[in-house]
């Protein structure tokens, strides 16, 4: 059986324990000695959620973070090491998932509902929730097709299905473009657009404890943004919208730094100390 939690949802479970595991890994300094056990700890609870997508999330999260890592290198040997571990974890990835499959092809047999199961070899439950997106994912494409400008509507998917009232493409993009259009798909990529840009711009912040939030919040919002690919609708993504308001909240930080905010209370208190030397009130 698969485990859930917050309301009986496994989904947001494993999106929960695997953001834990992300920002032990990347967003806190510490020993990796005890970082790495526990981030390992949290990703495997995840898979008794029986929930793939956050998990495939998490493995090209940690791939792009240490590619940034690289990128932000200040020597060659830094930015190097990051890119032979890139290397191995991708080897050592593919084993691991390989040895993985094999043993939930066996237990199939014995337990087919098994979570493990259903994460590392699929099964009905599987194939059948993969099919009911594909569908959802044409049925959008065909309302974007039909109201390209302005879209049909927000809950306008619902409409196309009788049986349910609880209908969203279960993909951000395809929600966003089916309910708004391209008036509205552009308004939100050009938002996160700006943000990511932002974001990467201000990484070289001299002020240590912005430069640290603005990483977590970047690695949050990356990880959110593609499981808003995968599952949930518009409202139900609150964590993208709560991470993009968190970076954009962080950025202003760096730009009343300290060292201007010194500066404007010396002026400040400038004519209150002429005042003192010349005798005037």
């Amino acid at each position: 059986m698969r485990r859930a939690g917050f309301g009986g949802n496994p989904i947001w479970m494993a999106r929960l324990l695997c953001a834990a595991a992300l920002i032990l890994l990347f967003g806190i300094e510490g020993s990796l000695i005890i970082r790495l056990p526990v981030a390992g700890i949290l990703i495997a609870a995840s898979i008794f959620t029986g929930s793939r997508g956050p998990l495939l999330v998490t493995a090209v999260v940690i791939v792009l973070a240490l590619l940034m890592k690289a990128s932000l290198a200040r020597d060659r040997e830094s930015a190097g090491a990051s890119l032979v571990l890139v290397g191995l974890l991708m080897v050592g990835a593919g084993v691991g998932l390989a040895g993985l499959r094999i043993v939930a092809e066996q237990q199939a047999a014995t337990n087919a509902r098994s979570p493990f199961v259903r994460v590392f070899y699929g099964g009905e439950s599987a194939q059948s929730s993969s099919s009911a997106r594909v569908d959802l994912y044409e049925t959008s494409l065909a309302v974007f097709g039909e109201n390209p400008m302005l879209g049909a509507g927000l809950g306008g998917l619902v409409g196309e299905f009788e049986e349910s009232e609880n209908i969203y493409s279960h993909n951000l993009l395809l929600e966003i473009a089916s309910e708004t259009g391209l008036v509205g798909l552009l308004i939100h990529l050009v938002t996160v657009l700006l943000t990511v840009l932002l974001v990467i711009r201000y990484l070289h912040s001299p002020d240590a404890q912005v430069r640290q939030d603005l990483e977590i919040g970047l690695l949050m919002l990356i990880f959110c943004y593609a499981n808003a690919q995968l599952s949930g609708d518009l409202v139900g993504n609150k964590m993208v919208w709560f991470f993009l308001g968190f970076i954009n909240g962080t950025l202003p930080a760096w730009r009343s730094s300290p060292d201007n905010a010194r500066v404007a209370v010396h002026r400040r208190r400038r004519p209150q100390m002429l005042s003192r030397i010349t005798g005037k009130q």
